[in-house]
């Protein structure tokens, strides 16, 4: 209906545009705003003035059309601003549902907190916007009421030209008069326009201020619920840094108040407030009254505090803590009677007399701070004296020196931020947050206080120690103690409404619950699935733990670290959610599925190279099942040899895996990168083909006839002897007993002769023990000695039995050979086990007296001269 109303009133505003032009061609007027005004003075002529009113009422309902246009336009802005509120409302009780159902994630949150910004943007700005119109039309408002003034002061000015320049131009003067009555209509209709068009912006203000309102409303809901919330009381940080400055401010403000004191201007106030004789006598009945209970007091207490002790002595339980502690409380006042009666009487007169200088009160709460202060000095002495004389009735002696610290620091610190506060609030700081800030403190050192009361073992006498878990948290808790005091006071800080941030603490502590219970699930599941694959790997028989197949081991050690790979990402997805972080299987694989950086030509992702990897192992199964289950099963039919076996194994399990790695690039892809790979191959090979071709070649003897494997002990010659590590294209590395590494070229190693200490059986056996016996000595008895030493040693094995054997009768004597069989696992112990089994025999043939044979030489002189008899 507007929009049809703006249309007609565009083109009626048209053809009265049309004829204006021409007027103001025909008389020569220019458009200006002294012709808006009707300040432009005519010409004495008929054509002057009757041209002036004509274009001058034309102009005017010109003007007026202008005003319609604009209220129209505001007419439909108002039902725009009308509907983007129903809007608004529909969008913010969807919000707000989701808020108190708690149907909404944090990334929820932030995406319906920026959907409103933008509406906040706009409703600031169309405020400002329709603000500066409201003034504009009230500036064309007192414009208008101008016009209408000047407008009646031309149809006066024409009336009285009726009898001079009209006096023969009646026609003229009538169409003068009638063009001036409408244009005083128009001006009317104009003030009349833009009064309604001050009512629209008017609405549409209201109506945009409510929808900021609204906005305003559901932004604070929303942040609420986020961890950063804070309540509207919270301390800001601006106070916090005010708050040097605002001390500074108010020790300046008594200052200046001192040095300006004047007694006589004191004492005028007081006389100025007990001009009423009214308040005289209320005045002097209030301090009356307070005299007389200091009176009371001090007459009655001995009378009281003897009763209370009595009762105290008498009594048990609750009602003998509270007599003694009344008669405590009453007995320390009693003490300081004086100073705190004098005190007391001043607080009255204060309390009693609002009329006088604030300062006059802030100075009292100052002064009252050190007096205070000292009076809890006394006090908390007085209740230790007295706690120690009725044989600790309030506290126990291990008890009451740490009470008697905490509580003292609690109540100077009250005392002293209280008293200060009262003093700093009287000083009408209202921007200053510095009050609010010292009852936070103040709240803070009193929890802080509570906490500190409880003692280290009353904590840890509270743990049970009926099971390993809680017996756990008493040692963490033990050894951790002030650790865990100093996180409890954080978090108690961090909680203070003043501070405000309540529920950052309480995300906080839920996250780390949840993710401690996550671990150890999760931990506990990789264990049990450790368990399980550790059956499936692996038979125990005889307390002996064995494979179940070949390379179980290897195939153990890859599975337990995909399980943890799988378990490790499992607890990120959760871990994620936990802390608010919506992280899917749909993020990670989107993540995938983005290209590395660097490979925008032929695009390599996460996903592909995932797939690679994949495939590649899928590869190194087939290939295993292929040898495991097929190869086997073939040549445990036809009979070949083992070496040939392991030849064909191995070169069936390198075509598989290179297939497999052909496959993969392939899929992904990736066919270029497998040229590339091809290119590599061949270039690696033509590398290889020159002198290692001797190495590479005896590599593959080494694979088909299998003289040395990893673990072997063995000696090359006489350069080289070690535990064989590594067999690769190119070498064997060896390592020595010593720690060294020798590196053997594999043609070396099968152009020399190679002993092999674990080439074909489970056990071998150390170098001979040869012994000479004294022939005088039973071999029997030898025998079976040199038996039972061997035995006794735990390396040696009982199956095969060690050999004794009689193998010579030499110059000296019996001549006895010993060997014994240690299990292959020893291989490297022999040479320790064989020098373990000689002390063992030296000392059990000295034991039993049987002599080993020494050969002897006895020099004979004969006629001066020497000769050599060798004998036995």
């Amino acid at each position: 209906q507007y929009r049809q109303g703006l249309s007609k009133l565009a083109s009626a505003k048209d053809k009265k545009e049309q004829a204006r032009a021409f007027l103001v061609k025909r008389y020569g007027f220019a458009l200006d705003a002294d012709l808006d005004e009707w300040s432009k003075e005519p010409q004495q002529t008929v054509d002057s003035y009757l041209g002036l009113c004509e274009v001058g009422t034309i102009n005017t309902e010109l003007l007026t059309m202008q005003a319609q246009q604009e209220l129209l336009e505001a007419q439909s802005a108002q039902e725009d601003e009308k509907l983007k509120y129903e809007r608004l409302q529909l969008q913010v009780k969807e919000s707000y549902h989701k808020t108190t159902t708690m149907r909404i994630t944090a990334e929820e949150i932030v995406q319906e907190a920026k959907k409103y910004e933008a509406p906040k943007a706009e409703a600031q700005a169309a405020l400002a916007k329709y603000k500066e119109k409201i003034n504009t039309v009230a500036d064309k408002l007192n414009t208008q009421k101008k016009i209408l003034d000047n407008i009646q002061q031309r149809r006066q000015a024409v009336e009285k030209l009726k009898n001079t320049i009209f006096r023969n131009r009646a026609t003229e003067y009538a169409r003068c008069i009638e063009l001036l009555d409408n244009a005083q209509e128009s001006g009317k209709e104009q003030i009349d326009i833009l009064s309604k068009l001050t009512g629209v912006y008017s609405g549409i203000t209201a109506t945009i201020m409510s929808s900021s309102q609204l906005i305003n409303f559901i932004t604070g809901e929303l942040e609420g619920i986020t961890i950063w919330y804070r309540p509207e009381g919270a301390i800001t940080w601006q106070g916090v840094k005010n708050i040097v400055s605002d001390v500074a401010a108010f020790f300046s403000d008594v200052q200046s108040y001192i040095a300006r004191f004047k007694i006589g201007t004191l004492f005028e106030r007081i006389r100025n407030s007990f001009k009423e004789p009214f308040t005289i006598l209320l005045f002097i009945f209030n301090l009356l009254v307070v005299i007389v209970g200091l009176f009371l007091f001090r007459r009655s207490f001995p009378a009281i505090n003897a009763m209370l002790l009595r009762v105290g002595q008498e009594s048990s339980g609750l009602t003998r803590l509270f007599s003694l502690l009344l008669s405590a409380l009453l007995s320390f006042v009693y003490i300081y009677f004086v100073s705190v009666g004098i005190w007391l009487l001043l607080l009255a007169v204060f309390m009693f007399q609002a009329t006088l200088d604030s300062y006059i009160y802030i100075l009292f709460y100052l002064a009252s701070i050190p007096y205070l202060l000292y009076l809890i000095n006394r006090f908390v002495r007085h209740m230790m004296q007295f706690n120690v004389r009725h044989d600790y009735v309030f506290l126990a002696p291990d008890f009451q020196r740490r009470f008697v610290v905490v509580f003292s620091v609690f109540l100077y610190a009250s005392v002293s931020l209280l008293l200060f506060r009262q003093a700093f609030i009287l000083g009408n700081y209202y921007g200053s947050e510095l009050p609010d800030i010292f009852l936070a403190v103040n709240f803070i050192i009193f929890q802080i206080s509570l906490i500190l009361l409880i003692d280290k073992e009353q904590i840890l006498n509270l743990i049970p120690t009926k099971t390993p878990f809680w017996q756990w948290v008493r040692t963490q808790v033990d050894a951790y103690y002030y650790l865990i005091l100093l996180m409890v006071i954080a978090v108690i800080i961090m909680s203070n409404p003043y501070v405000g941030y309540g529920k950052l603490v309480l995300y906080i502590l839920i996250g780390l619950i949840y993710s401690g219970l996550m671990g150890v699930g999760l931990f506990w599941l990789h264990g049990f699935f450790k368990r399980i694959a550790s059956r499936v790997f692996f038979a125990t028989s005889d307390e002996i733990v064995r494979e179940r197949f070949a390379n179980a081991k290897t195939w153990f050690g890859l599975l337990i670290i995909t399980s943890f790979l799988v378990v490790g990402f499992l607890g990120l997805i959760i871990g994620a959610r936990i802390w608010g972080w919506q992280i899917t299987f749909e993020t990670i694989t989107g993540w995938m599925r983005e290209p590395i950086p660097g490979t925008e030509d032929n695009p390599i992702t996460i996903l592909s190279f995932a797939r690679i990897l994949g495939i590649i192992f899928m590869g190194f199964l087939a290939a295993y099942w292929l040898n495991r289950f097929v190869l086997e099963k073939i040549f445990d039919l036809l009979l070949i040899d083992a070496g040939v076996q392991h030849t064909v194994t191995s070169i069936t399990q390198y075509i598989v895996i290179i297939a497999a790695i052909f496959i993969g690039f392939v899929s992904a892809g990736l066919g270029v990168i497998v040229n590339w790979l091809i290119a590599a191959l061949v270039l690696g090979l033509g590398w290889i083909l020159k002198e290692p071709i001797g190495d590479f070649v005896a590599y593959f003897i080494i694979l088909v006839q299998r003289p040395v494997k990893i673990g072997d002990y063995i000696k090359v010659d006489e350069i080289a002897m070690g535990v064989v590590r590594r067999i690769t294209a190119r070498s064997v590395v060896l390592r020595r007993k010593n720690s060294t590494t020798v590196i053997v070229p594999n043609s070396y190693l099968i152009g020399h002769t190679i002993v092999n200490w674990n080439y074909a059986r489970n056990f071998i056996a150390f170098d001979d023990i040869v012994v000479t016996i004294d022939y005088k000595e039973d071999p029997e008895q030898v025998k079976e000695l040199l038996l039972s030493v061997i035995e006794s040693h735990p390396n040696v094995l009982k199956n095969p039995r060690p050999v004794v054997r009689l193998s010579a009768f030499g110059e000296y004597g019996y001549v006895f050979m010993a060997r014994g069989f240690l299990s292959s696992v020893y291989t490297l112990e022999q040479w320790n086990t064989a020098s373990d089994v000689r002390f063992a025999i030296v000392k059990e043939m000295r034991a039993k007296n049987i002599m080993i044979a020494l050969p002897v030489r006895m020099l004979i002189r004969k006629k001066n001269a020497f000769s050599v008899n060798e004998e036995l």
